[in-house]
């Protein structure tokens, strides 16, 4: 009755979350966290019937001043546990194993070339991790935003390049929309997002191995320009 408390927080707002579930059934968790020092990343474990198996407060991720920003959570195949969070202008990783100790080291640190990258999606890929990510391409927010995506093996290693691969570069994604993929059952991902130029809606197919199945910039829902489309959902 009533549930089980995670994290004990105190913003004044509604905050960004991760939720997943791993493969044996167990809840997983990341969020923004005040109860310590300024906000950090936390995350957390929770078995079928309630019990906090990282402990109360379960996992700190980050020990910074910096703003961290819309952490994402995916259990993988081989129950280990992968973040990815914003922080300033780049995204940070981390995975954990079973009992939640960090297994890369100080985390992969991705950093555009030039403006801000800010979590779009994550998911598991058997024993890979596939995320994606806004590219503000700009310092100003109003800056046209892309849409890119990188793989990672159990190392950390990326898979598709040493930069993330474009999933979406021509005109702009609607600002504050980040647009979630779903994992293909092959190691590969299927996006949908909406450009603003004209607001309509598109798709793309990424292999396991990055190639793209469909055109570069993906194909319209529809080829009905007069009508605005917004909001995809894909499966």
């Amino acid at each position: 009755h009533d549930g089980v408390l995670v994290i004990d927080r105190g913003f004044s707002s509604t905050q960004s979350y991760g939720l997943d579930v791993d493969a044996a059934g167990n809840a997983l968790l990341a969020a923004r966290d005040d109860g310590g020092s300024g906000v950090q990343i936390t995350a957390s474990k929770v078995s079928p019937t309630g019990t906090l198996l990282w402990g109360p407060g379960g996992v700190t991720l980050t020990n910074t001043s910096a703003f961290v920003s819309s952490p994402k959570i995916a259990g993988t195949a081989d129950g280990s546990v992968v973040v990815a969070w914003g922080q300033d202008p780049v995204v940070k990783l981390q995975r954990l194993d079973a009992s939640g100790v960090a297994m890369w080291g100080a985390g992969i640190t991705m950093t555009p070339s030039v403006g801000f990258y800010f979590v779009g999606d994550l998911h598991d890929a058997g024993s890979d991790t596939i995320l994606s990510m806004v590219h503000q391409t700009g310092a100003m927010f109003w800056s046209p935003k892309h849409l890119v995506a990188q793989k990672f093996d159990a190392a950390g290693t990326p898979i598709w390049g040493s930069s993330p691969m474009s999933v979406f570069d021509s005109g702009s994604l609607q600002i504050g929309n980040y647009p979630p993929f779903k994992h293909d059952g092959a190691g590969g991902a299927v996006f949908a997002w909406y450009g603003t130029s004209p607001l309509q809606c598109y798709a793309q197919h990424v292999l396991s191995n990055g190639a793209e199945a469909f055109p570069h910039n993906g194909v319209s829902g529809s080829t009905n320009g007069a009508q605005v489309r917004v909001d995809p959902s894909v499966d």
